[in-house]
């Protein structure tokens, strides 16, 4: 039935996948009354997309409140059942809002830990560093720290390669671009790394390109990008800040 808990399951990989392709009337419309559900019945995979989902709809329609709401409640829920994958994830939507944090970073995982967690990289704490890092990165873009966000980029590229995961591969490119796009590093990416985003960009990962860019950018990319991006990435790097998302599917 459509308030089952495999239904729930399905609808927060499912809302995901819309998401991506940057359907967000599709995706609120496949999680939004599921949510009570899934809050009940899924594990943390599920309530992690589910919530990454629901809280960025709801940030791109303009209903910051809501999106606050949201983090909030997937907070409550993250601590109630010790999934610190999820608090994790909380705290990459509120820094990427620029919300004010509940917890500080070293609270779920030390930064002099992250070496540690992932040197075992198949583990609990690994994981929870995997999404931590995105916030880290921001973290050292804010601050102008290229250096750093290149360190967070190698470390989650390893992650990416032993788990043999699409979205973090992503990530670690669009980390280790942030600094060509905010004009803070000139000259080429690494070749592998052009290679990923046009894989990705082929894929149909529209979303975690565009969010990525719109959370420390403003929406203002460096005129002078890098010469070997790929086509298929800069059409979508071109959509930035743009409402046509709402209306790709009608």
């Amino acid at each position: 039935g459509p308030q089952s808990a495999s239904t729930a399951l399905l609808s927060s990989f499912l809302g995901r996948c819309l998401y991506e392709r940057n359907d967000l009337t599709g995706a609120t419309a496949t999680i939004e009354d599921r949510l009570p559900v899934i809050d009940e019945t899924c594990f943390p995979e599920g309530a992690i997309n589910a919530y990454l989902v629901s809280v960025r709809c709801a940030a791109l329609g303009g209903r910051i409140d809501k999106a606050a709401a949201l983090i909030e409640h997937a907070e409550i829920l993250g601590h109630e059942r010790k999934w610190n994958r999820l608090l994790a994830a909380c705290i990459v939507e509120r820094t990427r809002l620029g919300l004010s944090l509940t917890m500080p970073l070293d609270r779920l995982l030390p930064i002099e830990a992250e070496d540690i967690a992932l040197s075992e990289l198949m583990t609990l704490p690994a994981r929870t560093s995997a999404i931590l890092l995105e916030a880290r990165a921001y973290e050292a873009i804010t601050g102008g720290d290229v250096g750093r966000v290149q360190d967070v980029a190698r470390k989650l590229a390893r992650l990416a390669h032993y788990a043999c995961c699409q979205d973090l591969k992503l990530k670690s490119a669009m980390i280790a671009l942030m600094p060509h796009l905010l004009g803070l590093a000139d000259g080429d990416v690494d070749p592998e790394i052009a290679a990923q985003l046009e894989k990705t960009a082929q894929y149909g990962f529209q979303r975690t390109i565009l969010d990525m860019i719109e959370a420390r950018t403003g929406h203002r990319v460096s005129s002078t990008l890098p010469a070997n991006l790929p086509a298929s990435f800069l059409q979508i790097v071109g959509q930035a800040g743009t409402p046509q998302s709402w209306t790709a599917t009608q």
